[in-house]
This record gives C-alpha cells, sequence and structure tokens, in this order.
C-alpha cells in the first residue's frame, strides 16, 4: 500500500511541476468543446476531452523533463526529475501510463479524435526525443507546442462532431500566442539551452528582440481580430478582451525581460502569461454565445 501511495505522490510532483502548460492545452481543449456546443456540452464527452487533453499534454511535458534532466540541474530549475524527488523509472511508467490512457481514451470517441491526440503526442515525443530533438532545431522549436496548442482547441470539437469557424480562429489563436509566448518563456532557459547546443529564438536573437518580436506578433493580430470578428459570427466582445488580453500579456513580458535571472520571477511571469493566454481563448468563447 506504502509502494501504491508513493507513486501516486510522485506522478503528483512530477504532473505539478509542469501544471501551467498542462493546464494550458487542457483549457484550449475545454474551450473547444465549448465552442463546438455553443457551451452545453455533453457530460461524458466533456470529461473525457479533459482527461485526454490532460494526459497527453503531461506526456509531452514529463518526458521533456526525463529527457533533459541534465539541462534542468544547470538552469537550476525546480522540476522533481532534476532535483532527484523522482526517479527517471518512475516518471516514464508515468509516461507509458498516460499515453495509452490518451489513445484508447480518443479511440472509444471517434476517429478524428484518436487521430489529433494520435498527432499531439508525436510530435510531444519528437520535440525531446534524442537526436531527432526538435527543441534543438531553430524555429521548429516554437513550430511544435504551436502546432500542439491548435490540436488541443480541434480536440474539443472533434470530441462533438463540430468545428465552426469559431472554433478555427480560437485553434489560430492558440497558435499565434503559443509562436508569441513560448520564446519568451524560455528566457529562464537560456543558460542550459546554450550548453546543450539547443537553437531557441531567444539563444539566437537575444532577449530583447525576442520580448519585443512577440508583442508586436500579438498586438497585430489582435487589431486584425477586430476586422474579422464579424465574418466569423463574433461579437464585438471577442477583440475587446483579446486586445485586452495581449496588453497583460506585454506588460508581463516586459517585466520579465528585467528578472528573467530570477526562477522565483520566471514563475511568477510564467502565470500572468498563462492567465493572458487563458483570457484570449475565453474570450473566442464569449463571442459566440
Amino acid at each position: 500500500m506504502n509502494v501504491v501511495l508513493q507513486t501516486i505522490n510522485d506522478y503528483g510532483l512530477c504532473i505539478r511541476s509542469r501544471a501551467v502548460p498542462v493546464f494550458a492545452f487542457s483549457w484550449a481543449a475545454l474551450i473547444g468543446i465549448l465552442i463546438a456546443t455553443r457551451g452545453v456540452p455533453p457530460l461524458l464527452s466533456l470529461l473525457a476531452v479533459l482527461i485526454i487533453s490532460s494526459s497527453f499534454a503531461a506526456v509531452g511535458y514529463v518526458f521533456n523533463d526525463i529527457m533533459e534532466v541534465e539541462i534542468d540541474k544547470i538552469n537550476n530549475v525546480n522540476r522533481p526529475i532534476a532535483q532527484e524527488k523522482v526517479s527517471r523509472k518512475k516518471a516514464i511508467s508515468l509516461v507509458l501510463l498516460l499515453t495509452v490512457l490518451a489513445l484508447v481514451l480518443s479511440l472509444s470517441i471517434n476517429l478524428q479524435t484518436f487521430l489529433l491526440s494520435t498527432s499531439f503526442l508525436t510530435i510531444g515525443f519528437l520535440y525531446s526525443a534524442p537526436k531527432i530533438y526538435l527543441k534543438k532545431r531553430f524555429l521548429i522549436k516554437q513550430l511544435a507546442p504551436a502546432v500542439n496548442g491548435s490540436i488541443s482547441n480541434l480536440v474539443g470539437g472533434a470530441a462533438v462532431g463540430n468545428m465552426p469557424p469559431s472554433l478555427l480562429y480560437a485553434s489560430l489563436l492558440f497558435f499565434v500566442f503559443a509562436i508569441a509566448g513560448s520564446p519568451i518563456v524560455d528566457l529562464a532557459d537560456i543558460r542550459g539551452d546554450k550548453a546543450k547546443g539547443a537553437k531557441t529564438f531567444v539563444v539566437v536573437f537575444g532577449p530583447s528582440f525576442t520580448v519585443r518580436l512577440g508583442v508586436t506578433i500579438l498586438l497585430s493580430f489582435s487589431i486584425i481580430t477586430f476586422l474579422v470578428a464579424p465574418f466569423l459570427g463574433l461579437s464585438i466582445l471577442a477583440p475587446v478582451m483579446i486586445t485586452a488580453s495581449v496588453l497583460f500579456f506585454a506588460w508581463t513580458a516586459f517585466l520579465l525581460l528585467r528578472r528573467y535571472h530570477d526562477p522565483k520571477q520566471c514563475a511568477i511571469a510564467y502565470k500572468r502569461l498563462a492567465l493572458s493566454f487563458t483570457l484570449a481563448q475565453l474570450a473566442t468563447l464569449f463571442g459566440v454565445l
């Protein structure tokens, strides 16, 4: 019994250490099914989508932690595997368990949900896998989480068999936020990434340019949203909320630019960046209700 409880505790540590990105992908899937059903999803479909999205998101990030133990030690990142609170063997068993859970449950819904989930998992594994290691490949490193974010939104619609234009827009919104935000999130890992030769955007172009470009991309996208919202069936509330979330994102990003050497400040900033993303996705939902 003690062994089982310890295993559950270790699994919990691994997932909690990646709570922000796991929540982000799960939130996107939730928004996807709510948009597709106009806020009234079938309860079983809703629960299945949340379990699937949480599982495949956790798989990608825990697998990354397994593969990058040494980098995390260099960056002094507060993750249980790097701190030897959880063994790599235990973390691998968690990855296998959640992979099977996500695939079996998604296949039980329909083929489209299964294929989307498989695509997410494939990208997640290739992102950190030795030799392939997409994280080390310039620009692809940013594209991988952005594509997976879009997939998360679509999983919600696939689970109920509906993909309205507003959902496709929400998927694009996640993609743009990830493209702009993921390089900024990498600020805290810049030393370890340089040590391993990972060609991240922030390593190649530097912190200042990375933040300025990300903010510019999102501000441009928020302006475009005002123009296209009527054609997507979105009310004015959507672009207004998205613009507000982008401004909050910009404020947080510029603060982080001065504090990214401090792990505690990075943790605070990442939660704020996640909040801005959460509000932006919520805006799309409110725009169709």
